[in-house]
C-alpha cells in the first residue's frame, strides 16, 4: 500500500514535470532573441547598401562648393 507521503512526492514530481513540458515562456524569449537578430542584420545589411550612396551624396555635396 502507498503511503500519504510517496503519495504526495509521486504527485509532486508529477506536477514538476508537467509543468516544465508544458512552459513555453523560454521559446518566446528565444523566438524574440531570433526576431530582434533578424531585425539587426536587416539594418545592418541596409546600411551597408545605403552607407555608400550617402557618402557618394556627401562628397557630390562638397565637391559643388567652390574651392
Amino acid at each position: 500500500m502507498i503511503s500519504m507521503v510517496q503519495m504526495h512526492r509521486w504527485l509532486c514530481t508529477t506536477h514538476v514535470v508537467h509543468n516544465c513540458a508544458t512552459d513555453d515562456g523560454g521559446a518566446t524569449s528565444i523566438e524574440y532573441g531570433l526576431i530582434a537578430m533578424v531585425i539587426s542584420i536587416s539594418i545592418f545589411g541596409m546600411m551597408n547598401t545605403i552607407g555608400s550612396e550617402v557618402t557618394e551624396l556627401f562628397v557630390a555635396v562638397v565637391d559643388a562648393f567652390p574651392k
